[in-house]
């Protein structure tokens, strides 16, 4: 039973005759399938242990995958760790990482209680019909979300869509990542059907269920990916070009990333996280990213000091412009030592008269302060109001590979334990929608829709619209495709940065990852060391994360992804 246990990192779910619980009910027996699904108690329950597993070290990782991008530093020592490249080789994924082991096997747990589901297609006398179909859409939806997690990180995956209950049955190779994507499409399109819209949760102890919209949401991020414009603007159309649309974007951008503005009106999907209930089995009732990005203690925004796993870079810094839409260029030029790390010293320059280059975070744009801590920020002051904790502050020091640290989810004591938060963690918001509706729009040569997206998510934080920036800066944006897609691509990274690796994940997809870090490399950034583009070995295996060794191991049959 022991091996069995290993053998693709699912074997643990596999075997599980029900899920562990995730909201309110905690099942005390080991029913089987045939016995368990007897009343919308149980649908209920069976779909609450979906949930659960995709909850805990795996879910709260997913932001640090940023760090293999230009756009942060990882580590205490050297910009060296679990992910960054250094000496010009690949990012350092380890097959062995702890992340990714995990990763896999949670997401296989969420698709072996998913397809125990499906398997209970007919419905019981004493089920009420919409449970019933709320519960089958969400196992579609889990299921889906998660092929879609494991192909978008490892490629080719075993697909499996019947319970599998010996060894033999998960014994099985990597499955085409064309097949696999089939079936997301199905499980996406099959969930779109059966789950309600989101403004029925509103209000109850039910939300925080995938809805409709979520299905919606997904599917059409999955064609974006798979680069198919017509069926993806179709999918985003029917969220945004709607009258009493589900979504909207929410008023102030910093009050979705703190307690009571979860599951908010902007939000889609988020895995979450309740303090209140036991944690299911490997898994966490709080969020532990916190602790992955918290400052030091002298910060006084934990109970303890953070780690600073994720230390966002000068270079990403420059991508936020000043308030009158005018760039902004820093130029490294020492550190001055301190503790607990160095201080980097930068010139910086803009062409906005009224840039003041000794005050270079004044007059930006405002979700910079929201997003990246840096020395004097006023986040601090609202940091301070939200919580209470008038000791609260942040200096350049705190950071030891860039002067910065996240904002994003840092919420102080507010409901946590430990170095440890109640926060949910925010997988697709509406923000992320309307840009994603805007790229497809631009590849389907309607510009002027496209522009109008990308303005309504600058509004909100009362930014230039992109025709002002254009003018400003001296070039057609709006009218021409290959700039506005660049620009496009900028916007994602102000907006969506150290939510849910976005901007790997994005930069993979576009194919501009190597380039992006050969740049960054090459121009001797932030002190680190410069390497000719020559001596750079970046290649697109890093596009991919390998599967983990231990799953390796267990299957013979698996093979490694190229590079690792």
């Amino acid at each position: 039973m022991k091996k069995i246990y290993l053998i693709i990192g699912i074997i643990t779910s596999i075997l599980l005759s029900s899920c562990e619980d995730f909201l309110t009910t905690y099942p005390q027996n080991q029913l089987t399938a045939g016995t368990f699904f007897k009343t919308d108690d149980d649908f209920a329950a069976a779909a609450n242990g979906m949930y659960s597993v995709m909850t805990g070290y795996p879910s709260e990782f997913f932001p640090m995958i940023d760090g293999i991008t230009p756009f942060a530093g990882e580590t205490a020592t050297s910009r060296c760790g679990v992910f960054n490249p250094y000496n010009g080789r690949l990012p350092m994924v380890s097959s062995s990482l702890d992340f990714t082991r995990q990763c896999w096997q949670n997401m296989y747990k969420g698709i072996a209680c998913a397809n125990n589901i499906l398997t209970n297609t007919e419905k019981p006398a004493n089920v009420s019909q919409q449970v019933f179909d709320r519960t089958l859409g969400e196992a579609y939806f889990i299921r889906g979300y998660a092929y879609f997690t494991l192909v978008t990180l490892f490629g080719d995956i075993p697909l499996f869509t019947e319970p599998q209950v010996s060894y033999d049955q998960v014994l099985k190779p990597r499955t085409p990542k064309s097949e696999v994507i089939t079936q997301i499409i199905a499980d996406f399109e099959k969930a779109k059907q059966l789950l309600p819209s989101v403004k029925e949760y509103r209000g109850t102890a039910n939300l925080g269920r995938a809805s409709k919209g979520a299905a919606q949401a997904f599917l059409g991020k999955v064609y974006v990916y798979e680069k198919r414009w017509t069926d993806a603007k179709k999918e985003f159309a029917a969220l945004v070009d709607v009258q009493d649309a589900d979504y909207d974007l929410t008023p102030h951008y910093y009050d979705q990333f703190w307690p009571d503005g979860e599951n908010g009106i902007e939000s889609i999907y988020e895995i979450q996280y309740d303090p209140s209930r036991p944690a299911a089995t490997g898994q966490y009732a709080m969020n532990r990213f916190m602790d992955f990005i918290n400052p030091p203690a002298e910060a006084n925004m934990n109970f303890t000091g953070g780690f600073g796993y994720l230390e966002p870079t000068e270079y990403y810094c420059d991508l936020f412009e000043t308030l009158n839409g005018y760039k902004v260029a820093s130029t490294y030029i020492d550190r001055t030592d301190a503790t607990p790390g160095p201080v980097f010293n930068y010139n910086y320059e803009s062409k906005d008269p009224k840039f003041n280059a000794t005050a270079p975070y004044e007059i930006r744009d405002p979700r910079l302060k929201y997003t990246v801590w840096y020395e004097d920020s006023p986040a601090v002051e609202e940091f301070i109001q939200k919580t209470g904790q008038d000791n609260a502050n942040f200096k350049s020091r705190y950071s030891k590979t860039s002067n910065h640290c996240v904002v994003k989810y840092i919420v102080g004591k507010l409901g946590g334990k430990g170095g440890y938060s109640p926060m949910n963690m925010i997988v697709m918001r509406y923000a992320d929608v309307l840009l994603l509706y805007a790229e497809t729009c631009i590849h389907e040569n309607d510009l002027p829709k496209a522009v109008s997206l990308i303005n309504r998510v600058r509004n909100r934080v009362n930014m230039p619209s992109v025709e002002q920036i254009g003018t400003i800066q001296g070039v057609d944006i709006a009218g021409n495709k290959e700039n506005l897609m660049k620009y496009l691509q900028q916007e994602r990274f102000r907006e969506l940065g150290f939510e849910w690796g976005h901007m790997m994940f994005d930069m993979a997809r576009w194919d501009i990852l190597v380039s992006e870090l050969k740049d960054y490399w090459t121009q001797g950034r932030d002190g680190w060391p410069t390497f000719s583009s020559t001596a750079l070995q970046f290649t697109k295996d890093c596009y991919l994360f390998p599967i983990p060794e231990q799953e390796m191991t267990s299957n013979p049959l698996l093979k490694q992804n190229p590079g690792y």
